[in-house]
């Protein structure tokens, strides 16, 4: 079982707080990706403030913990590698699609989520397949696969 966090795992009443929204509304108002990357990056170093944006995430967090698929401001997306065959394993990568959402509209159209480099993080290796999982849809985000490019 592999589980990543969605829209309805976010406790809206956790964003309502300050720490939530002032941290939420930083990384949302950027205005270019490599402009939210930064901010996105910025607010998940600080301690008080990358827990702050997982503060609303705590119960699929405890959820997940099971299957080894909780999420941390020091570690925004879980990996598994599951062996296929001799040589051959799939990478399974559970992104946070969900980390400004909780708020106002952000989360009930395409295009206003946000994905940073910090959570987008693919190493390609020989005989590796990669599999990305995640609750929305890439038109319903934005992204940012490394800092500084749009």
């Amino acid at each position: 079982i592999l589980t990543v966090p969605g829209n309805h795992d976010v406790d809206r009443s956790i964003c309502t707080t300050v720490a939530v929204s002032n941290a939420q509304e930083a990384i949302a108002n950027e205005v270019g990706l490599s402009e939210r990357d930064r901010q996105l990056t910025r607010q998940l170093r600080d301690s008080q403030t990358g827990a702050a944006l997982f503060k609303p995430l705590e119960a699929y967090n405890a959820f997940a913990a099971q299957f080894g698929c909780s999420v941390f401001p020091t570690h925004p997306f879980w990996e598994k590698d599951l062996k296929l065959a001799e040589g051959a394993t799939l990478r399974v990568f559970g992104l946070t699609s969900v980390l400004i959402s909780g708020l106002g509209d952000r989360d009930n159209s395409p295009g206003r989520l946000f994905l940073g480099s910090a959570q987008v993080v693919l190493n390609p290796e020989e005989d590796v397949m990669n599999l990305v999982l995640c609750h929305h849809p890439p038109s319903w985000w934005r992204f940012s696969l490394h800092s500084g490019g749009d």
